[in-house]
């Protein structure tokens, strides 16, 4: 049976995240791979197309703010803005 990530788990990704910047699509495919959790079976999770998710974690495709956040809401994050150094 495939698993969520305990909390240690989630704030060791949450750490790497905010210490080591990486691209949308990067980021949602870690997040995604820690659950354990196919893309099928993540997609059905959060109600969105396999074919969507595979397209947004490989960067092929222009996912808008309303998406990632239904990706990212079971990880308890939110999108926000920061200002580049």
């Amino acid at each position: 049976m495939r698993r969520i990530p305990g909390k240690d788990e989630r704030l060791n990704i949450y750490r790497e995240i905010k210490e080591k910047p990486a691209t949308y699509n990067e980021t949602i495919r870690k997040l995604r791979r820690s659950t354990g959790k196919t893309q099928k079976e993540y997609a059905e999770l959060i109600g969105l197309s396999t074919k969507i998710l595979a397209l947004i974690e490989q960067g092929k495709a222009n996912p808008t703010v309303e998406t990632i956040n239904k990706i990212i809401r079971p990880f308890n994050l939110i999108i926000t803005l920061a200002r580049k150094n």
